[in-house]
């Protein structure tokens, strides 16, 4: 899955989540519910409002473990 984000100076920045990342926080990162957050079910609802306040730990999980 790749995703593109654009920061305030207009520069747009690709970011690659691979099946396995995916897997890694369902496992260590829950979502605003209390459940593991599914990075997945998020994509295809479009509706990422289940990890505000959860971001920087997806971000941690996926890049930094």
């Amino acid at each position: 899955m790749t995703a593109l984000f654009t920061d305030n100076a207009g520069t747009i920045w690709p970011v690659k989540i691979t099946y396995s990342d995916v897997e890694r926080v369902k496992e260590d990162v829950l979502g605003n519910d209390g459940k593991p957050l599914d990075l997945f079910d998020i994509a295809e609802r479009g509706d990422f409002s289940g990890i505000s306040g959860s971001i920087r730990k997806v971000i941690e999980v996926v890049f930094w473990r």
